[in-house]
């Protein structure tokens, strides 16, 4: 994406990332977490309407 839209900041995109096992509540925002081989640092939760 960085290619097509440079000017694009860290987490100015809705990314979505399906898990399971995970408890959704316990993670806080800037709290890094190993997703595979990479590293993610939610900013933001969506509302829980979009949490199914």
């Amino acid at each position: 994406m960085i290619e097509k839209l440079p000017q694009l900041k860290d987490g100015a995109f809705a990314e979505n990332i399906i898990t399971r096992g995970l408890n959704l509540a316990a993670i806080k925002v800037g709290e890094r977490l190993c997703l595979g081989s990479e590293i993610g640092q939610p900013t933001q939760f969506s509302s829980e309407a979009h949490q199914v």
